[in-house]
Parts: C-alpha cells; structure tokens; sequence
C-alpha cells in the first residue's frame, strides 16, 4: 500500500513536471514567434530607411554630375570661342598679308597717307 501511493505520488511528480515542461516549451514557442515577428517588423523598417538612403544618394549623385558636367561643358564652350577667335584673327592677318602683296599700289598709298 505504501509503495502504490509512492509510485502514485512519483507518478504524480512526474505529470507534474512534464505539465510544466510542456507549457515552458508552448511559452517559449510564443515567445519566440513573438519575438521573430517584432525583429521581422524592424528588418523591413530598416530595410525602408536604407532603400530611401540609397535613392536619395543617387539622386544627389545624379544633380551633382549633372551640375558639373553643365560646367565642364561652359567651360569647353568659352575655350572653344577663345580658340576660334584666334585662329580667326591668324586667317585675317594671314589674308592682309597676301592682299598687300597683290596690291602694291595700295600698299604704296597707304604708307603715304600713314605719314
């Protein structure tokens, strides 16, 4: 008799302990879950924010090249002016050089009216 009550108290004990067990383990699976769904939650989040970081950056990126390629191309412009300038000041003397040669007598009255 001692001995059924001892093994139904063991028996008991050891209901109990599985019980527990059993709720530990639905408790740390919920919590888990839960804790799985918040850190879920904050990788989209952060996910966003580094997707509108990335689009601003390329935006920026995008105006400023923009911005310096506007000037660079100012920049070739005026030199490309300068450069056609010169090269049409160089035709012009080249072209009254040649025309005083073929015309003597121009040249002639003109260095006398000079002085």
């Amino acid at each position: 008799m001692l001995q059924d009550r001892s093994t139904k108290v063991h028996e008991g004990k050891k209901k109990e302990i599985s019980a527990a067990l059993f709720i530990e383990r639905i408790y740390r699976g919920h919590i888990g879950r839960k804790v799985t769904r918040r850190w879920a939650s904050k990788k989209s989040e952060i996910e966003a924010i580094n997707a509108l970081m990335n689009a601003s950056a390329v935006c920026m990126q995008r105006m400023w090249r923009g911005h310096s390629g506007r000037n660079v191309a100012k920049q070739l412009r005026k030199e490309m002016t300068e450069f056609i300038a010169c090269i049409r000041i160089e035709e012009a003397k080249a072209d009254e050089i040649e025309y005083w040669k073929t015309h003597k007598v121009a040249r002639f009255k003109k260095k006398k009216n000079a002085k």
